[in-house]
């Protein structure tokens, strides 16, 4: 209970000091001059004595820096006060205006909730609430606070985003080698980067030989509720050999152009050993599909034991080209090698010319071998010649 004088005018004769008695509702009602400034005694819920209005100030955190809170006022009262209104401004610690609910002279209506948001992170945020008459005049009015808004831990786990599944190639007869891939990326709630540790699989850059691997990162924010909340991700690696059941291949009767033909024509041959699927192709330095294939050797079946394969490409204009031979045993993972080779143009006398019969190195041999053609118009002499 708390004793309070209060003056009123009564004419022009005289003035009375009447003691009256407030009763207050939780933290005590301001009934002072309101060009006082803001007074002691705050509390984020009041209830005025006369009108019986209560009001709350509540603050929300953030869950990352640099983000800005809000601060949310809720008045509430009887439907005596209906015909009232309300004014609510905010202030920061230092009782510095930073919002109100209203533009100046136009209060909000009882009850009401009003929020401002934009409010930074900081302490000692309060809030007066004016209740005032449909004529303007204030009737009474409570101050809110201190609250604060504050950066708390975040209940969203880590995100962690892994590489696409990828193969990996082994050099050509090579039953091991490194494997190679990116690790994964995260970010706590924020959008911050978190550190990530690979949990499975082998090292990027160890020696693996032919088989599936999965790798697995794992990602930990401190901040996070509960603490030290995880997140996990896996990708696959294949790494595949490039010989096996590849018994031998090469790029077989090259022949180039010519001065009277624009394009020259290539023949692929491969051996391959046990069942499975094979499939020859062609492509430019670009890695695109060239020339055209005759016939389509692609995707053949093999039976047990060695069976060949044969492609010729012809519409071969003079460049570089690979071609690309896979073969992929039975319930066994794909086998691939590529050999390069060229096309090449002259004209003048050699009226034709190519080079055949060119056997690549094979998985069980270090050497290969290869034969030259040529047709030559008129008196002369020739020579040929093979460079590294």
């Amino acid at each position: 209970m708390k004793k309070m004088n209060f003056y009123f005018n009564f004419g022009r004769c005289c003035t009375f000091l009447l003691p009256i008695l407030m009763f207050l509702s939780g933290a005590s009602l301001q009934a002072a001059d309101l060009n006082g400034g803001l007074l002691e005694n705050l509390g984020v819920t009041k209830t005025t004595k006369a009108l019986a209005v209560t009001a709350t100030l509540t603050s929300t955190n953030v869950t990352c820096a640099g983000q800005t809170g809000s601060l949310t006022v809720n008045v509430t009262g009887t439907a005596a006060v209906l015909p009232y209104s309300i004014k609510i401004t905010y202030f920061d610690a230092a009782n510095g205006v930073i919002g109100v609910n209203a533009a100046a002279g136009v209060p909000g209506p009882v009850p009401t909730t009003h929020t401002l948001t934009g409010v930074a992170v900081g302490s000692g945020y309060h809030a007066r609430v004016t209740i005032e008459n449909p004529a303007g005049t204030v009737l009474e009015f409570v101050d809110l606070g201190p609250v604060n808004i504050a950066v708390v831990r975040n209940a969203t786990p880590p995100t962690i985003t892994c590489p696409a599944n990828s193969t990996i190639f082994l050099p050509s007869c090579v039953a091991s080698g490194p494997i190679a891939f990116n690790a994964a990326t995260a970010v706590d709630a924020c959008g911050n980067a978190l550190a990530v540790v690979q949990t499975g699989g082998p090292t990027n850059g160890s020696t693996v030989g032919a088989g599936v691997y999965t790798i697995t990162y794992t990602a930990t924010d401190p901040n996070s509720i509960p603490a030290n909340a995880t997140a996990s991700c896996s990708f696959i690696v294949t790494v595949q050999a490039s010989c096996g059941n590849i018994a031998s291949f090469g790029v077989r009767q090259v022949q180039n152009a010519s001065c009277d033909l624009a394009n020259g024509s290539a023949q692929v041959q491969a051996r391959f050993e046990g069942a499975g699927a094979y499939n020859v192709s062609v492509f430019d330095a670009s890695g695109l599909p060239a020339g055209t294939p005759v016939p389509l050797a692609n995707g053949a079946s093999t039976a047990a034991g060695f069976n060949t394969g044969f492609l010729t490409v012809s519409g071969l204009a003079a460049g570089n080209y690979y071609a690309r031979i896979t073969f992929t045993p039975t319930g066994g993972l794909q086998q691939r090698i590529d050999i390069p080779f060229t096309v090449g143009k002259t004209c003048g006398n050699i009226a034709s010319f190519g080079v055949f019969n060119v056997i690549n190195a094979q998985c069980e041999s270090a050497t290969g071998s290869a034969s030259t053609y040529f047709q030559i118009l008129g008196a002369g002499t020739y020579s040929v010649n093979l460079w590294n």
